[in-house]
């Protein structure tokens, strides 16, 4: 490969034939950035261009950059369905060279707003850390270790204040872990910065409680204003020894950012989600409620925070954090959340759903994208956050699947082409059985055979949700609401891809559509209650379970997730007695006995 500089590059002007570079950006340990036009598109608009070149340049450095950059591109591909991370606009070579063009974030980085010597209000950390993890909760839900976040890497994007991730350089895949030893977690290029990489990161085992270290000393840095660098450690435990340096941090706070930054890494919180969680169980309260910002552009400085209040309570006197469990290397499992329905379309008349199946619980974190007034919480007993050890979180929702399929004889009512009903009873059954996959591949051959048909086009949409795929899912449910306008189901399955690619607020547009569309739609009702809990809403999402138990009373999930926002609402002799008729309806279903169980530890009953 050969190694041009930064002025040569410049020199070259445009790249790919379209990429006209304007000036150098930035230089790091294997790639030089800079700032470039594409000419192709409307307006020129800018993007980031990024060129691989290692520092130095003997063969095991070139290989391991190589590595590196490839896997940058493949995990940026991935992640950038994600508003707050940049898009991976391309990737090339060109004349040995190879190169990767970002989507521009135009704003500033945090360096320039933590910075030595100014110290930042707990108001200020707590929307920072909300904020933050949120996306980690996402990179991490993805297998993906980011493994290099600091100020520099988080930038404050101008046109709505939201923090974005970069720099996915350094990032580390987590593959399956059932065939994976403990030697595969040694193989890996020492990447990261100084003071932000915990000490298992320095020996070339990086796990994703290394990025939670990572935003733990950011926000020790802006509660002290002091380099995590320039912090001492104690000399018998390795202990970060921080509070000195802010000693009228509340203690609970204070509590979190020690488990974030302890020294083994198996005693911190296993990732991004479960830190999100114990964040949220905080007794964080706002004057009135908690603004979150809106997507629009502001006229905010990019330093201003929500107005976060630690309240006192009696209840607060013997609380602290749970001590995080040891951990595996691989976070929670992140399966859907919502109410995936498969009933037929409404122009198929039928049944009500039957019982659902599943037990799976949400990790998805709460992200708002338009501004959203969330109700102040009030501290309540840590069954707020569900122990990490039965692997559940706050929501405590399941993925419902009913188990009726739209039969032949319905199809044959509508369409004439024996082949085609055939294919749509196949697929159908496929989706039934849970085999989404082939389903898919039945789907797409009726598809083939007309593509007038929106059952068709639904169904593929249901399965790719199924598969976790839910930018696919939200085209396919277009394509039916296409051909069919007034298609409940098809709004409520795009709800389902929105949610998961946490667009809550987007997604509660489109349950709501369902929901005008067919008011008795217990799953758009349960869907849309899931969603309001994740936006910290247990009011109304009370109100949306209660609506779906009316319409069908024998969804025993439905009772748990309604314990579950009683509980957020601090009402729990209701919520235990709504989790006890969920197993009173399901006395097997072990989510809820579970969930009963930490509740009777809680409360002694």
């Amino acid at each position: 490969m050969s190694q041009q500089s930064g002025a040569e590059i410049m020199q070259e002007t445009i790249l790919a034939g379209h990429y006209q570079l304007v000036k150098p950006l930035g230089k790091g340990g294997f790639g030089v950035t800079f700032l470039a036009r594409d000419t192709h598109l409307p307006g020129t608009p800018l993007c980031v261009v990024k060129q691989l070149k290692p520092k130095a340049n003997d063969d095991s450095t070139l290989e391991a950059a190589k590595r590196l950059f490839d896997r940058e591109a493949q995990i940026l591909y991935r992640l950038g369905s994600h508003s707050q991370i940049p898009r991976l606009l391309a990737h090339f070579e060109q004349e040995g060279e190879f190169y990767l063009v970002q989507e521009f974030i135009e704003g500033l980085p945090l360096n320039q707003e933590i910075t030595t010597g100014t110290q930042k209000g707990e108001a200020y950390v707590v929307a920072f850390l909300q904020e933050i993890l949120q996306v980690l909760a996402f990179v991490h839900r993805q297998n993906v270790i980011h493994r290099d976040i600091k100020p520099a890497n988080l930038i404050r994007r101008s046109k709505d204040n939201k923090i974005i991730l970069i720099d996915f350089g350094a990032v580390k895949e987590v593959r399956s872990q059932t065939n994976k030893s403990h030697d595969d977690y040694t193989q890996t290029v020492v990447v990261g910065s100084p003071g932000y990489m915990p000490n298992e990161q320095m020996a070339g085992t990086p796990y994703f409680s290394s990025d939670v270290y990572a935003v733990g000393m950011i926000a020790i840095r802006a509660l002290t204003g002091v380099h995590p660098k320039e912090i001492e450690s104690d000399s018998q435990t390795g202990e970060v020894s921080w509070r000195m340096l802010a000693p009228n941090v509340n203690p609970e706070l204070a509590d979190m950012l020690d488990y974030m930054v302890r020294y083994d890494f198996r005693d911190r919180y296993p990732t991004a989600v479960q830190t999100l969680e114990a964040l949220q169980s905080l007794p964080l309260v706002t004057a009135d409620s908690l603004i979150v910002t809106s997507r629009q552009p502001q006229s905010a400085s990019p330093t201003e925070a929500p107005t976060i209040l630690l309240k006192e309570s009696p209840s607060l006197t013997n609380w602290r954090p749970k001590v995080p469990k040891r951990i595996s290397k691989a976070p929670s499992s992140a399966s859907p959340p919502l109410v995936e329905t498969s009933t037929p379309p409404t122009r198929l008349t039928g049944s009500a759903p039957e019982a659902p199946l599943s037990d799976k619980p949400v990790s998805s974190p709460a992200k708002q994208e338009n501004t959203t007034k969330i109700q102040g919480r009030g501290w309540a007993p840590s069954l707020a956050i569900i122990s990490i050890s039965v692997g559940l979180t706050f929501l405590v929702s399941w993925a419902l699947l009913p188990r009726r399929s739209v039969y032949r004889d319905v199809y044959r009512t509508i369409y004439e082409d024996p082949v085609l009903i055939s294919l749509l009873g196949k697929a159908d059954r496929l989706r039934q059985e849970g085999k989404y996959q082939e389903s898919i591949t039945a789907y797409n051959q009726a598809i083939a055979r007309n593509t007038q048909v929106p059952e068709a086009h639904w169904g593929k949409c249901y399965s790719l949700n199924k598969l976790s795929q839910p930018e696919a899912a939200f085209d396919a449910c277009a394509q039916a609401l296409k051909l069919n306008p007034k298609y409940p189901e098809a709004f409520s399955s795009q709800g389902y891809a929105l949610h998961q690619m946490e667009k809550y607020t987007s997604a509660l547009d489109h349950f709501d559509h369902a929901l005008e569309l067919k008011p008795e739609f217990a799953e758009a009702w349960t869907n849309k209650g899931v969603t309001l809990q994740a936006l910290g809403n247990h009011t109304d999402a009370l109100d949306a379970f209660k609506k779906a138990i009316e319409i069908n009373p024998n969804h025993a999930e439905v009772w748990a997730n309604q314990g579950a926002a009683l509980w957020g609402l601090g009402r729990y002799d209701e919520a235990v007695d709504s989790i006890d008729r969920a197993l009173k309806i399901d006395p097997n279903h072990l989510s809820a006995t579970k969930l009963r169980e930490q509740a009777r530890q809680e409360l002694g009953r």
